[in-house]
């Protein structure tokens, strides 16, 4: 019995590890969904900044340098792309309008003191209507940009698209600039983790930068053997994890009791079968020693059947 319990626990061990890695492969395929979805996402705005470069309004608008005209244009246009900011630029790569009031001049500079400003001035020279060029990039904002941007958190998550935007002409007349941020609470993670049944957490080195479907994830370190789970600080979550822009990584996570209760399940089952050829062991002893008994009454009836006579023929011979 000892050693029938002993084979049995290393068995639902044994099964247990086998459920948390199919849970493991299962996260791990959820959190490239996530990973593919984000990407589905930066590259609608990129499609919406297009379609808005190549309408004549809103060349209109940003040939004229009216910052109140490109604001009163850009708002709802940006509100439709579902685009969190749209700039104008001019023919020498300077910041005329957006679609909110922000400091265009703290702008500008932001963008010349990191490595965007080259490249939106590159866009609005040597382009060309046939052989269009255009820049996008999905980074971290960085303090310096995000806080000219209006945005406090400097590992914010944003995708910009630097379009040029051309006159009737075929000349350039500046460009437009179109930023899609991910938000502390993205929708499209939420709509994701609504149907895969898993919450989604786009994690970078100092913690959660954002996330879908309940309590954002929080772990000590973002990176787990291959088959294992990653597990949270406070132990309710389990997860697997993708790499994502740079030091970024899109973490599916789930309910670690999931998991417990594999685990419950395989013991309970092992524990049932022990129990079930633990009765059949004593029916079949109980038998066993039934029959032992028998056959010695029988068989000691059989050897002690005579001594009555020799008794008499003793008792007659004396």
């Amino acid at each position: 019995a000892m050693r029938l319990n002993r084979g049995l626990a290393e068995q639902g061990e044994a099964l247990s590890g086998l459920s948390e890695m199919q849970i493991a492969e299962k996260l791990e395929g959820e959190a490239r969904l996530a990973r593919a979805r984000l990407d589905n996402m930066f590259a609608e705005a990129s499609r919406q900044v297009r379609a808005l470069a190549q309408r004549s309004d809103v060349m209109k608008a940003i040939a004229s340098e009216n910052d109140v005209t490109i604001r009163e244009l850009f708002a709802p246009a940006a509100k439709v792309a579902e685009l969190d900011l749209l700039l104008a630029v001019d023919t020498e790569g300077h910041i005329v309008g957006a679609s909110t009031t922000i400091d265009l001049l703290g702008v500008q500079d932001a963008f010349r003191a990191s490595d965007l400003g080259a490249s939106i001035t590159d866009i609005v020279r040597e382009n060309d209507r046939i052989k269009r060029r255009i820049f996008q990039v999905s980074r971290r904002l960085g303090p310096v940009v995000g806080q000219a941007l209006g945005f406090a958190d400097a590992d914010r998550i944003g995708h910009l698209i630097v379009d040029p935007v051309f006159d009737d002409f075929g000349d350039v007349a500046g460009a437009l600039i179109g930023l899609r941020v991910l938000a502390p609470v993205e929708a499209t993670l939420e709509a994701f983790s609504s149907l895969a049944r898993a919450g989604v957490t786009v994690l970078s080195s100092r913690g959660p930068v954002s996330s879908g479907g309940g309590t954002p994830l929080r772990v000590a370190g973002p990176d787990a053997p291959n088959g294992k789970l990653l597990h949270s600080i406070d132990g309710a979550s389990i997860a697997r994890c993708v790499d994502y822009l740079g030091d970024l990584q899109v973490c599916a996570h789930t309910n670690s009791a999931e998991v417990k209760a594999s685990q419950e399940q395989m013991f309970r089952i092992g524990a049932e079968q022990t129990r079930s050829l633990m009765i059949w062991f004593l029916v079949l002893a109980a038998g066993s020693l039934v029959a032992l008994v028998s056959a010695l009454l029988i068989s000691v009836r059989h050897a002690t059947r005579g001594l009555p006579q020799l008794s008499q023929a003793a008792t007659a011979v004396a």
